[in-house]
Parts: C-alpha cells; sequence; structure tokens
C-alpha cells in the first residue's frame, strides 16, 4: 500500500482499513519516497488520507504509467486526488487523470451520504455504503464528485445526483486495471459495520 496521506493527530488509518489484510507492505511517501520498482507488487493500493495539495507527484504518475503498462492493479481511495490533478495540476496531470486513471472531475464536495454500487458490477453489484466513518474530519470533509473517462464505467453513484463516486478502468491493451473512489475507507461506515472491508475484498 502506497501512503501519501497527511495524518491527524494520533490517528491511524491503515490500523482501521487494512486490519483484516494479510500480507501487506505499507510504503509511506512522505517519510520513505517512493519505491525504487513497483513491478513486483501484484497490487497497489494508494490511500490518500486527507492531503488535498500535490496528491500525485509527476514522479509518482511515471512510476504508476509503467506499472499499468506492466499490466499492474491499482486501487486509488482518495477523497481530493481527482480535484487536485484536475484543479490544481496542469495539462499533464489532467491527461494523467482522464487516460490512465479513467477518471473526469466534476465537483469537489459531494453532498449526498450514501452510494450505491451498479447491479452486476462485479465489485460493487449493489452494495449500499454510507459515509459516517470513524474517523469523522477526514470522513465528511471532500468527497470528489466524479465520472468515468475513457472507457472507464461507473461501478458507485451517489445518491440524488446519480453523479459517480468510483470508477473501474481496464486497459485492454496491457491488462492493467485501475479502480478509483473518490473518497477514503475510512470514511465508510454502513449499512454493515464491515461494509468497508467487503468493498475492499471486493
Amino acid at each position: 500500500m502506497l501512503n501519501h496521506s497527511l495524518e491527524l493527530e494520533n490517528v491511524n488509518y491503515e490500523d482501521y482499513i487494512f486490519k483484516s489484510l494479510f500480507n501487506y507492505r505499507l510504503w509511506n511517501i512522505q517519510s520513505q519516497g517512493l519505491p525504487d520498482s513497483l513491478w513486483k507488487y501484484k497490487i497497489i493500493i494508494w490511500h490518500q488520507g486527507l492531503q488535498k495539495s500535490n496528491t500525485f507527484p509527476k514522479e509518482a504518475q511515471n512510476k504508476i504509467t509503467d506499472y499499468l503498462n506492466q499490466g499492474g492493479n491499482l486501487l486509488i481511495c482518495s477523497q481530493n486526488l481527482a480535484y487536485d490533478l484536475s484543479v490544481n495540476g496542469n495539462t499533464t496531470d489532467s491527461l494523467f487523470l482522464v487516460n490512465h486513471l479513467g477518471v473526469n472531475f466534476i465537483a469537489d464536495v459531494a453532498n449526498e451520504e450514501i452510494a450505491i454500487g451498479i447491479v452486476g458490477d462485479p465489485i460493487t453489484n449493489g452494495l449500499a455504503i454510507s459515509f459516517n466513518g470513524p474517523y469523522g474530519e477526514n470522513s465528511q470533509s471532500s468527497r470528489d464528485v466524479i465520472n468515468p473517462a475513457s472507457s472507464a464505467v461507473s461501478i458507485f453513484k451517489y445518491i440524488g445526483t446519480q453523479n459517480s463516486a468510483g470508477t473501474r478502468l481496464y486497459h485492454e491493451d496491457t491488462g492493467a486495471k485501475v479502480v478509483f473512489l473518490a473518497f477514503g475507507l475510512e470514511g465508510i461506515a454502513a449499512p454493515l459495520e464491515n461494509s468497508a472491508y467487503i468493498l475492499l475484498s471486493n
């Protein structure tokens, strides 16, 4: 898991999200820099936390692009990454968001409290999630509103607007898979106690 988050004092989001996972390696980019190579990892989970600027530096974009070109699998869970690349970024950042991650940025703050998975989707298939998670400030502050770009499809839609809260993209030329969640997994609180774990497992 690549962790590029700004932590709240005495709060460890990873303990909440990843305590159900086995055989994973936590890598904190802020303290460790980027790994030399990503190709040896079957799945990369990019966890963003509260950070709203410099969420995906150019060096990281290059490494993830190389990883996806090798057929890698990427899960991004971030409530600000689409905003940052689209609004704060340059043309290269926007193209990376659209072409490699399969996301169009729509708005910075989603007011809806519930998202529903698309029926028949292999990941979400009608899964309902609500946002009132255990880390209050991080859970509620800034979920992005997105829509699928390129050949991506929506996997979550916010109740009410029907805008996307999550997308998935299959790169046919390389076999790479990208799932983009416009919210942090630590923000999921219901309807089941383990809703976040169910989503992550899927």
